[in-house]
């Protein structure tokens, strides 16, 4: 749908973009929550370069208030983390991240 997204080649009209933001949001089992995959714009640590921030935010509550039900729902959350990133990123991030199977 968009020429910018998909790597082709546009008109000569627009110039680069100044930066670019990216926003999904998946749906946990059962209602549970959301799972929200941003990438946004950073200045970077100590040297102020334009750079990209992979966030991967879960959001959402437990079934009741015990200890048992809120560990649950981190256990879900903490799964749908890191399964997202490894979903949403390629092998060479995962050898840069040291991803361990």
């Amino acid at each position: 749908m968009f020429r910018y997204l998909a790597g082709a080649p546009g008109t000569s009209f627009l110039p680069e973009p100044e930066y670019a933001r990216f926003n999904v949001h998946f749906r946990l089992p059962a209602e549970r929550g959301r799972l929200r995959a941003e990438v946004v714009p950073v200045l970077g640590d100590g040297d102020s370069k334009p750079t990209m921030q992979f966030r991967l935010i879960a959001k959402g509550r437990p079934e009741g208030s015990s200890l048992v039900d809120i560990r649950e729902w981190m256990d879900l959350a903490h799964e749908w983390v890191v399964r997202g990133f490894t979903d949403m990123t390629t092998e060479h991030v995962h050898a840069i991240w040291k991803r361990i199977s």
